[in-house]
């Protein structure tokens, strides 16, 4: 079986929950909190809910709640089940927690959507490109990589050639993504500034290192694992305990979180199956619009995974960045970290200056 772990850091408290990779449903859950407002008071633990469990250091918790809910869970136990297969992000080390404390052997796949982010940071901090060409370099990585779902000597190969592409060497390419192999005449760079390919042997072997990392790492990419769920799931929690109210401190935590994994499993009509639960009557008026509303979230999904949205979002996104660069162009600097000390020796610089009332 596979699942797919994901944590929300809050500053004194954390989540952690664990998705099954064919059902995509919460199998488990954990929090962690370090600090309890009832002890803080001078409360004795017996008089009060405490649920103060954990003191180490907040990067700590994930690798402390991964290993108890794969490794150490009871239901688990209970059914024989052992975790197969990893999937999360790169972030933490949580796999190597894991694989020690476990009895048998455990694969690592890595979140696809959280390693392009990666690739790109990392591109941003070795190269001067620009946006556009970094959009480029990102998007080429992704489609090296889901051309060869499941094909690790493929991703690797592809991984390899996308830095020669981008300089005009097309021998290494594969056709099923590179536009000259199909037809040469007519092939040019045509999401790259002035069409035209990257240059600069400093710049390719910069490039070329960060995309090496990555091959030799396809093992884990291969299989175009996501961990999006999870990212749909920490939005969910963070309606029910939102980190400006600090519910970290309290006894409720583990309750909200509990309310968040009904929802995400059984929908919001969750609310009137615990009211018949504690034989509360939900009433009609409540069942009524909690059906409304999973089926709305039902629709909303199923069109969110239409591939004519996605491309829809791609492209608004891409307007809102070229209308804030044209407007940011036209008004020149309006805002920037420590402006202000720059203000009395660069006045000319600026074309707007926000002040308070003149008197």
């Amino acid at each position: 079986m596979r699942y797919n772990p994901e944590i929300i850091f809050l500053l004194f408290a954390g989540h952690l929950s664990v998705f099954g990779y064919h059902s995509m449903k919460c199998v488990a859950y954990a929090t962690r909190q370090k600090q309890c407002a009832k002890c803080d008071a001078g409360h004795p633990p017996s008089d009060h809910d405490c649920r103060k469990n954990y003191t180490g250091s907040s990067k700590a918790m994930e690798a402390d709640m991964a290993v108890e809910t794969l490794v150490r869970n009871p239901n688990f136990e209970k059914e024989n089940v052992e975790v197969g297969v990893l999937i999360a992000d790169d972030d933490a080390a949580t796999i190597a927690h894991v694989r020690r404390e476990a009895l048998h052997t455990i694969e690592k796949w890595s979140d696809l959507n959280h390693a392009a982010a990666c690739f790109s940071k990392a591109v941003h901090r070795v190269t001067s490109l620009g946006q556009q060409t970094i959009d480029h370099l990102e998007y080429m990585f992704s489609i090296a990589i889901r051309t060869h779902k499941g094909d690790v000597d493929g991703v690797q190969k592809s991984l390899r050639a996308v830095v020669p592409h981008c300089f005009e060497d097309h021998s290494q390419c594969d056709i099923s993504w590179c536009r000259y192999l199909q037809d040469p005449t007519t092939y040019t760079h045509r999401h790259l500034p002035r069409q035209e390919g990257l240059s600069g042997t400093p710049l390719r072997e910069k490039l070329s290192t960060i995309f090496e990392v990555y091959a030799e790492k396809a093992e884990q990419l291969a299989p175009l694992a996501s961990s999006q769920i999870n990212e749909s799931f920490n939005h969910t929690a963070s309606t029910k305990h939102p980190k400006y109210m600090h519910f970290g401190r309290s006894e409720s935590m583990p309750y909200r979180l509990g309310s968040a994994v009904c929802q995400t499993n059984e929908g919001t009509i969750y609310v009137a199956q615990v009211n018949r639960k504690l034989s509360i009557s939900p009433g009609e008026n409540t069942v009524k619009f909690r059906s409304s509303k999973d089926h709305k979230r039902q629709e909303t999904a199923v069109r969110c995974r239409t591939q004519l949205f996605k491309q829809n979002r791609i492209t608004k996104k891409k307007a809102r960045r070229l209308a804030r660069l044209q407007a940011e162009n036209k008004e020149g600097v309006t805002y920037s970290s420590g402006l202000g000390f720059a203000l009395p020796n660069n006045l000319s610089n600026v074309s707007t200056v926000a002040s308070g009332p003149q008197n």
